[in-house]
């Protein structure tokens, strides 16, 4: 999925997000944290998660956190861990490229499982497309996603 079609996503949910596009790269925390003028612990990170049959899950959290795949386990009811999805596979199973996986604008059969600490914040910010685009996402507009939304401690 390109800029224009998670506009459009956006546009039809009537999600109001603000996009910036910069002119190099996105490489770090501090560059990602400077490019939207908000602290760090605002920015957050979209980890997608393969379960049970194939299920697909994808998980918000800080982008300093690290992701509890046996907490997510516990959540979930299964029997067996969830394993990070492949960076080659998240394009072909949400049309982003990797790297720019944003929160907002996934796939509607896939659920989103959110850190409860983040709905604490009033706005985040994450890649959005690409490593040259950013996103400020009001936390309020995670209500207006068609997927199904779960909130939960899953960060260790």
């Amino acid at each position: 999925m390109g800029l224009k079609e998670l506009k459009n996503f956006l546009q039809k949910h009537g999600i109001e997000v603000e996009i910036t596009r910069h002119a190099a790269p996105i490489r770090s925390t501090t560059q990602a944290a400077l490019a939207v003028n908000l602290p760090p612990e605002n920015l957050v990170k979209t980890i997608l998660l393969k379960g049970e049959n194939n299920t697909i899950i994808a998980c918000i959290i800080p982008k300093h956190a690290k992701l509890n795949e046996h907490r997510v386990q516990a959540i979930l009811n299964w029997e067996k861990a969830p394993k990070i999805v492949d960076y080659l596979e998240i394009k072909k199973i949400t049309g982003f490229n990797p790297g720019g996986l944003p929160p907002i604008g996934l796939p509607e059969n896939i659920p989103i499982l959110i850190e409860e600490e983040i709905l604490a914040k009033d706005i985040v910010a994450c890649t959005a497309v690409n490593e040259f685009h950013m996103m400020k996402i009001p936390v309020e507009a995670f209500k207006k996603v068609p997927n199904e939304i779960f909130v939960d401690k899953i960060i260790e």
